[in-house]
Order: C-alpha cells, then sequence, then structure tokens
C-alpha cells in the first residue's frame, strides 16, 4: 500500500447520526423530521422499518407545522439477519433516495435472527460463547460498513434502556447504581456517528456525542453545555449546513473501485477478476478493499 503525504481540508460529508430514546418517546417522529429539513422532499426520503409495520402509521401526521408526507419504505420482519440491513440500505442507494432512516438498528443485535441471536446459536453448538463471537462480528462489521459507506445520509434509531453498574458503597458493600439511559446495540455502536442523541421520555433530546459543536458549547467556566431540544426540521437544516462546509468530498474506496471496474475487462478464467465478478463489495473488510482497490488500479495502468 502506498502512503501518501497531503495537506487536510475540509470536504462536505454526509450525516451519520444515531438517536436512542425509550419506547414511545418520539425517535422515528423526530427521525422523520429530521430528514425533511435535510431533504424537503418527501420522496427523496427511505424508512428501514423493523418495528411491525409502525413507520407507515405517521403518514399525514401533523406535527411542528409539518405533515408527514409518504416516504420510501422498506419492511424488514421476523429475520433481522444484518444481511437484511445491508440489502435495503443498497437498494435505497439504488433508487436515488437522500436520506435513509433506519428504525431500528437494535433489531439487529437483539431481534430474531439478530447477531445476539446468531451469537446463541453458535455458541450452543461450539460450547464455546467467546469464540462464537469470531463467526458474528464479520456480520456486525458489514452493517456498520454499509452506512459508513453510503452515499446517502443515514440516521439510525436505537431503543435504550435502564443501564445499571455496580458501585462500592459508604458501608462498603457494592450496591446498584443506575447510570442512566444506555442504547440497545453492541456496545461502542454509538461512538461511529458524527452526532448521536438521547431522546427522554418527554422527547426531549440532547447530545451524547457531538463532532458539530451544533448542540454543545464550552462555557466561560470550561464545562461542556448541552443544548436539550426537540427534534424538527430545523435540526435537520442546521446539520444539513454543517455537512456542506467545505469542498469536494474525497470518493470512498468502495466509489473509486466502482469507478474502476467500469473502464476495465474482468476475465472470468482469472480467480481475483471471477470473485470481483460476484464478489458483493459493500460486506468486504477495509483491507480487502484495499487490495482490491490496489489490484484494480495496477491492471487499470496496465
Amino acid at each position: 500500500m502506498t502512503l501518501q503525504i497531503r495537506k487536510a481540508s475540509r470536504k462536505r460529508a454526509k450525516l451519520r447520526l444515531g438517536i436512542s430514546a425509550p419506547s414511545g418517546a418520539g425517535k422515528t417522529m423526530g427521525a422523520l423530521l429530521l430528514a425533511f429539513g435535510i431533504t424537503g422532499d418527501w420522496d427523496k426520503i427511505g424508512m428501514i422499518d423493523t418495528e411491525e409495520g409502525s413507520g407507515e402509521l405517521y403518514v399525514g401526521v401533523q406535527k411542528h407545522g409539518i405533515e408527514i408526507g409518504e416516504f420510501q419504505y422498506i419492511r424488514i420482519s421476523k429475520d433481522f439477519s444484518p444481511v437484511h440491513y445491508v440489502d435495503a440500505v443498497k437498494a435505497f442507494e439504488a433508487s436515488g433516495v437522500e436520506v435513509i432512516i433506519i428504525d431500528s438498528l437494535t433489531h439487529a443485535w437483539a431481534g430474531t435472527e439478530g447477531l445476539l441471536d446468531k451469537q446463541g446459536k453458535v455458541a450452543a453448538k461450539s460450547g464455546n460463547s467467546y469464540t462464537a463471537w469470531r463467526d458474528v462480528t464479520p456480520q456486525h462489521n458489514a452493517l456498520v460498513n454499509s452506512m459508513l459507506q453510503s452515499k446517502c445520509h443515514i440516521i439510525a434509531t436505537m431503543r435504550s434502556k435502564v443501564e445499571y453498574a455496580l458501585q462500592d458503597g459508604d458501608n462498603g458493600k457494592k450496591k446498584v447504581v443506575k447510570m442512566g439511559m444506555a442504547p440497545i446495540q453492541r456496545e461502542g455502536m454509538e461512538y461511529e456517528f458524527t452526532a448521536f442523541f438521547e431522546v427522554d421520555s418527554n422527547s426531549i433530546a440532547s447530545p451524547s456525542k457531538d463532532r458539530t459543536d451544533l448542540f454543545s458549547t464550552l462555557n466561560a467556566a470550561g464545562q461542556l453545555d448541552k443544548r436539550s431540544f426537540v427534534i424538527t426540521p430545523k435540526v435537520g437544516e442546521e446539520l444539513l449546513g454543517w455537512l456542506n462546509k467545505g469542498g469536494e468530498p474525497e470518493p470512498t474506496t468502495l466509489e473509486k473501485i466502482q469507478t474502476l471496474l467500469a473502464k476495465v475487462t474482468l476475465d472470468p478464467e482469472n480467480p481475483q477478476d471471477a470473485f470481483l465478478q460476484n464478489a458483493d463489495l459493500i460486506v468486504q473488510p477495509d483491507d480487502k478493499l484495499n487490495k482490491i482497490l490496489t489490484y484494480l488500479t495496477e491492471k487499470t495502468n496496465g
């Protein structure tokens, strides 16, 4: 791999937003309103619904002066394997939508055929719970990559639950302490996003992560003040303004590969070419994509 040193420069970006909330707190409605703030066009919004069709119930509802329109829609039911999420993201990308709402990402973790379910089945057969993760972690990574590498804005909702921890009490004994709310997903998932909003039972959002600095500021005392707000289209407009600052974004590795594939002739007798003719590139790990890019670059340059 050839390393290149260049000046860092700000590029326009796509949104990667996570929203967690307890049931009934308004994460789906918030995601729809925020997406509309970005696009201004319901036809450019696609929803992946794993909540038994609840997403469609919002069509025609009035909220904050906005009527929810007829957005694009894919329903995933009963089998929440991460591959179905990846396929849905690809389908929406091909359809031309600008914002993809994943509602919710929790089922890919805790639903039927989700990662926990798959890990449990593998562990039951092998008798080793730890090594069972080797079989399911690549599926998790493929799901994360499909979001991070998407050419669309991504808004992913997650259910949240009360998080507890054991701490030392005054009497020297351990006690259970309520730590707050935590998203129901694999630990660390929130770090994959540009920003992450936690919504409470009163539908008030606040950032637990904010690379944009739109929702948190440093006060005179050097402490971080976080905004508390209701998610409306205005929030989407604010985010879009921040995302559009800078120059043309650098193509992703996947985009570079797709450009080169359109220029070369693949030989089905060549094992590497045969692989590229049939491979689902979006699920390939980063190191594999880098090797493919190097191969195609050399092939193009002759």
